[in-house]
């Protein structure tokens, strides 16, 4: 899996740094390893901006989060993203029945 992290005007600790990867697991054990996955952060006076992106199975995913905790940003923008999973497989699971 190939995970691209862009930051604009923030720095990540190497603490940070782990728990955003230790976060990113839940979308990257629902995707093969072929999938690029796009993270960016940016600090937005005092509110942190999180936005993930990736194309899998011909649509492109996008969650985005804010918070004025950056990790909390990623989870929202995580829980997005999940839920669009979520939603693509109930629509493939209704056509298939």
């Amino acid at each position: 899996m190939r995970v691209d992290m862009h930051l604009k005007d923030i720095e990540l600790t190497p603490y940070t740094r782990e728990q955003v990867e230790k976060k990113l697991t839940k979308i990257l054990s629902r995707l093969p390893n072929d999938v690029p996955l796009r993270v960016s952060f940016e600090d937005a006076r005092q509110t942190y901006k999180a936005q993930i992106q990736l194309h899998h199975l011909g649509r492109e995913f996008i969650g985005k989060g804010e918070s004025k905790n950056i990790l909390t940003a990623l989870e929202n923008a995580i829980g997005r993203v999940d839920r669009q999973f979520n939603k693509l497989h109930d629509m493939t699971r209704r056509v298939d029945n």
